[in-house]
C-alpha cells in the first residue's frame, strides 16, 4: 500500500479507478461538444488561433505539429493558414495503428490528404517524414484539459506516446472552456501541455513560465 492513496487504495487500485473515471468522462465530454453548434465552433476556434498566434511561442517557431481536426473537434486551420504565412514548417501525424504511434510528415498547401481508419484525414505514407525533436511548436487536441494542463484523449494513447519525444516542442493543448475540467484524472506518465488556449483565455502551468510567451 501507499500512503499517496486515501482509504487504503492501492497503487493498482487507484490506476483502475482513473480509467473507470476517464472513460465515463469521454461519454459525458463526447456528447456535450456535439451539443456546440457549428458556428459557435468555427466561432471559438477562431478565437484560440488568434490567442495562439498571437504568442511568443508561435512567432519563434519554425516547425509546427498540428492536426486534423474530427467533426466536432476545434479546428486549428487558421493557425495553419497563419504558419504558411509566416514561412513555417508545418507537420501534420499519420496513424500506426500497427504499433499505436503517430508518423510525422511535412505538409504544404495542396498536399493529398487520405482519410484514415478514424476518420482522421492524414498525410500519404510518402509524404516526407520529419524528427520529433526538430518540432518548436504543437497543438494537441482531446476531449477536455484541465487547468494543470492535463489531457483527457480518445484512449488510444497515440498523443500520449508521442509528446515525450517532442523534446523541445512547446505544447499548446486546445479547449472549449466547457471541456476545461478542474481536474483530469492523471497518471505519472501522462504528459501535460504547457499551456492550455480557450475562446476565453490562455492558461499558462506554472513550471511553464520560462518558456516563450
Amino acid at each position: 500500500m501507499s500512503s499517496q492513496y486515501p482509504d487504503g487504495v492501492s497503487a493498482e487500485e487507484a490506476d483502475a479507478l482513473r480509467a473507470l473515471a476517464k472513460e465515463a468522462l469521454r461519454k459525458r465530454l463526447a456528447a456535450l461538444r456535439r451539443t456546440v453548434s457549428s458556428e459557435t465552433r468555427q466561432s471559438f476556434a477562431l478565437a484560440m488561433s488568434q490567442r495562439v498566434v498571437a504568442e511568443p511561442s508561435f512567432e519563434g517557431a519554425k516547425v509546427l505539429l498540428a492536426y486534423s481536426a474530427l467533426r466536432f473537434e476545434i479546428d486549428p486551420r487558421a493557425i495553419v493558414e497563419r504558419a504558411f504565412e509566416q514561412g513555417k514548417t508545418v507537420v501534420l501525424p499519420r496513424i500506426i495503428a500497427e504499433t499505436r504511434e503517430l508518423a510525422l510528415h511535412v505538409y504544404r498547401p495542396g498536399d493529398e490528404l487520405v482519410e484514415s481508419g478514424f476518420v482522421v484525414q492524414e498525410p500519404l505514407p510518402s509524404a516526407p517524414l520529419i524528427a520529433a525533436s526538430e518540432i518548436d511548436l504543437v497543438l494537441v487536441p482531446g476531449l477536455a484539459f484541465d487547468v494543470r494542463g492535463h489531457r483527457l484523449g480518445y484512449g488510444q494513447g497515440y498523443y500520449d506516446r508521442t509528446l515525450p519525444a517532442l523534446t523541445r516542442a512547446v505544447r499548446f493543448g486546445l479547449s472549449f472552456e466547457l471541456s476545461l475540467l478542474v481536474e483530469v484524472p492523471a497518471s505519472a506518465h501522462d504528459v501535460p501541455v504547457d499551456c492550455v488556449v480557450t475562446e476565453k483565455r490562455a492558461i499558462w502551468r506554472d513550471d511553464a513560465r520560462s518558456l516563450p510567451r
